[in-house]
């Protein structure tokens, strides 16, 4: 018994007539007959009760037909499921995003998404910029944020975001004053600097390098906050984006612009795997952002 034969045989429960039910679902008399006989030798049972002039179900009929139904259920929902996904109804996305671009950035684009979107599910894995590479590449997350550069091969990739890196020091700092200073007059201090799953710690090490010193680290964390707050206690320093200052509340914090010829960039790109399927709810964040 497939679900053809279930379907014809609803029709003709529905239809209370074998005569009906054939020109409702275009095949003839004798082949729907013989489907509902098949049904009935196929499960043991009599399934109508052909003894009075109007066709009527039988017990077993009853059960089969309320089973038959719950059995196409699923597949006269399919065509709307997926009429749903496509109209972005429903749908989730596993975003994977560094927690320090995810403070900065995600609750507006939390907000702007499921304004437009609001059956669709962000879900994120808050992870170091490296970490976020390999489950792209893996496919564990459906978009990922993470920080430039990085090789591209594997991933399509979408800029999303551009900063500038900031001097932060204690207001009692001797270098407080100033409008600029060279990331080179900072060879002497103690810095607080990310944790090593973060590529923010690889680009303040090698900007230090450029400059011709390797940076003494006196602290560190895998929290943005903990860090402005070791700064204002004049424990260290530390280069940062610049959007962080505007989250920050401690007005013990001073940020100073790098004296340079060019400004040193914090570019955030948006990533998927290459080859991978996108859904029609990851097409349409993409698109949004």
């Amino acid at each position: 018994m497939d679900l053809r034969a279930i379907e014809l045989f609803l029709a003709v429960a529905e239809q209370g007539s074998f005569t009906k039910a054939a020109e409702k679902t275009f095949v003839t008399q004798p082949y729907l007959s013989k489907v509902v006989k098949q049904i009935e030798e196929e499960l043991n049972v009599t399934l109508f009760n052909r003894t009075t002039r109007k066709l009527e179900l039988t017990d077993a009929g009853k059960i089969v037909i309320e089973q038959g139904r719950m059995a196409l259920k699923p597949l006269q929902d399919m065509p709307n499921l997926l009429n749903e996904l496509q109209n972005l109804q429903k749908g989730e996305i596993v975003l994977g995003i560094p927690p320090v671009i995810g403070t900065l950035i995600f609750p507006s684009i939390a907000q702007r998404f499921s304004h437009a979107f609001p059956d669709v599910t962000l879900r994120l894995i808050e992870l170091g910029a490296k970490h976020i590479l390999t489950l792209a590449e893996e496919e564990k997350i459906d978009v990922g944020f993470t920080v430039k550069p990085f090789s591209e091969g594997n991933f399509r990739v979408k800029p999303y975001f551009v900063d500038e890196f900031m001097i932060y020091l204690s207001h009692n700092h001797p270098l407080a004053y100033r409008e600029r200073i060279k990331i080179a007059e900072l060879a002497d201090e103690k810095f607080i600097v990310f944790t090593t799953d973060f590529t923010l710690r690889d680009m303040v090490i090698k900007l230090c390098a450029k400059n011709g010193f390797k940076p003494n680290i006196a602290y560190e964390s895998s929290q943005w906050d903990l860090m402005v707050e070791l700064i204002a206690i004049d424990m260290g320093v530390a280069v940062l984006p610049k959007s962080i200052f505007e989250k920050h509340n401690n007005p013990h914090v001073k940020m100073i612009a790098i004296d340079s010829d060019e400004p040193y960039l914090w570019e955030i790109a948006m990533i998927t795997k290459k080859e991978r399927y996108l859904s029609y709810a990851t097409r349409a964040f993409l698109d949004m952002f």
